[in-house]
């Protein structure tokens, strides 16, 4: 479905501009935003948007099902159950692992 994006001027706290669906409620008014124009995804969005600021993320409010796809774990292929021996060990290690994703 084509709808129009928006980046936004200025950086959020992580140093990434934000880029949002047209009527999302955390999109800043036209001067502290660019339109992207019309276009058919969320991903297509980024990537234009990147051609204004290299550090470019989706919203998480408008754009949930895209900003789940960007996270991605630091260390991705590790089999957590080979490396610790019980489901203490495991319970801990996830809850660790919680702050070791990108964005």
């Amino acid at each position: 479905m084509v709808s129009k994006y928006y980046v936004s001027k200025r950086p959020q706290t992580n140093d990434y501009h934000a880029v949002h669906q047209e009527g999302c409620p955390f999109l800043s008014d036209e001067k502290s935003s660019i339109s992207l124009g019309f276009l058919s995804s969320g991903r297509e969005a980024v990537v234009e948007g990147q051609k204004y600021f290299t550090k470019t993320s989706c919203c998480r409010f408008c754009m949930k099902e895209q900003h789940a796809e960007e996270r991605q774990p630091c260390f991705p292929g590790i089999d957590i159950e080979s490396i610790f021996s019980n489901e203490n060990q495991i319970s801990l290690a996830l809850r660790g692992a919680l702050l070791c994703f990108q964005n």
